[in-house]
């Protein structure tokens, strides 16, 4: 399984809202057929980051220009190649800008 963190622009309520809207009567996870699993990660209660190489989280802040305190986590079943699964959740995500990473 291959992650993909997402870490948009805006309130973490309007991207919620935005995965509801798209994928209705989930909620933490949700799940596209196709085989992506989306969930929203944190630092403070999750484990976001706890993984990460010091380097890699250093890149990730300069891109956003602070330290993100939540991120969209897409993981993508084995199953599928996902990569045009996860760039509709991009345009969806980043709409309002932001910044991906694919590890």
């Amino acid at each position: 399984m291959r992650s993909v963190f997402f870490f948009p622009t805006g309130e973490r309520a309007a991207t919620v809202a935005a995965l509801d809207r798209h994928l209705p009567a989930q909620r933490c996870p949700w799940f596209l057929e196709d085989g992506l699993y989306i969930d929203i990660d944190d630092q403070q209660t999750g484990c976001l980051f706890s993984d990460w190489e010091p380097e890699e989280i250093a890149l990730l802040d300069a891109a956003v220009g602070h330290h993100p305190a939540w991120a969209v986590q897409i993981d993508i079943s084995g199953r599928i190649d996902g990569t045009a699964e996860v760039h509709r959740m991009a345009a969806l995500l980043l709409a309002q800008g932001g910044v991906a990473f694919d590890d």
